[in-house]
């Protein structure tokens, strides 16, 4: 996400996908308070992996103090821009990244979000709150057992303190995800002890490796739960909903030690960190577990277990990997 910042207030300003500056108060994303600025006098904006800045004032703006009037140029990291003659009002461009959706700080503007992958309030270690994109294309918040859909320049309250939820994704329209959750498989791939699970996502003849992780055991067992469901032909939205209380008594087993529901959320957290960060489009996984109270479910229909060669368990077509 790239960042505008002044050079002698330190003010920070987070650049959406179209920012407008100016001085209509109301009709810009950035209010500057000086009569030689217009009221909507330029626009950075990004375009095909690029941060480009457009003057469209009366009296024109400067970009390492040459003249734009009317005209439009390519900006790189550490530009210094001037909305108008003022050398005091100078703003340097402190990061060039693509634009990204954000939480920001109601009450302190320089402390933000970036919402890039999956992130964790108050830390990875301690992940009570946790943000993850879904294949719907939008921003989740995970706290408890409540799954919160942010919705653009709502203010909400995470641990203790008010954020404003900014969305501001740039989709590539070049690529087209639309079957690809549907018509994909996860494979789960058993040691002979079944003390190894190695997960891949498999679509035609594209492979998403998961590796051999501890929250692949989870999986398993929620991808077990909703075998028994279906083959039991309960109703749909009830299939695969297992206990939390005896998801953590099964993963102490596994770990050979007294695990919570703190342990839990962590597992589940990594897992929807890993998935967003897996090309080239693992993020469209991250809400493979759902949550409701008390209660998880494995959140996909198309899945097989393998083990020494055979397929033990299918609710799909057995992937050849």
């Amino acid at each position: 996400m790239a960042i505008l910042k002044n050079i002698e207030t330190g003010e920070l300003v987070l650049l959406q996908s179209q920012h407008m500056f100016g001085r209509n108060i109301y009709g810009v994303n950035t209010y500057i308070c000086n009569e030689d600025v217009s009221r909507q006098h330029a626009t950075i904006y990004w375009k095909e992996g690029v941060w480009y800045f457009k003057d469209h004032s009366r009296n024109g703006s400067f970009v390492n103090n040459q003249l734009i009037h009317m005209d439009n140029l390519k900006l790189k990291f550490g530009d210094k821009i001037r909305f108008c003659a003022d050398r005091s009002i100078e703003w340097c461009l402190d990061d060039i990244k693509p634009p990204s959706s954000y939480l920001v700080s109601v009450t302190d503007k320089c402390k933000f979000l970036q919402l890039i992958s999956c992130h964790a309030l108050p830390s990875e270690d301690h992940p009570d709150i946790s943000f993850f994109y879904t294949s719907e294309g939008v921003w989740n918040a995970s706290v408890e057992d409540t799954i919160i859909k942010l919705e653009n320049n709502h203010i909400y309250k995470f641990n203790n303190e008010s954020w404003k939820y900014i969305e501001n994704e740039v989709f590539d329209e070049t690529i087209d995800y639309g079957s690809s959750v549907k018509d994909s498989c996860f494979c789960f791939t058993l040691s002979p002890d079944e003390e190894h699970i190695n997960v891949k996502i498999v679509l035609n003849n594209m492979v998403m490796d998961l590796g051999d992780r501890v929250h692949n055991y989870l999986l398993l067992a929620l991808a077990r739960g909703k075998y028994r469901d279906i083959k039991n032909r309960y109703n749909i939205d009830d299939q695969g909903w297992c206990s939390v209380d005896l998801i953590i008594e099964d993963l102490s087993k596994e770990c050979c030690k007294n695990v919570d529901v703190y342990y839990l959320n962590l597992l589940i957290y990594r897992l929807r960190k890993q998935l967003i960060g897996l090309k080239p489009f693992g993020f469209k996984f991250s809400n493979i577990i759902e949550r409701r109270s008390g209660e998880l479910r494995f959140a996909h229909n198309n899945f097989v277990v393998m083990k020494e060669g055979k397929c033990i368990l299918s609710n799909g077509e057995v992937c050849v990997i």
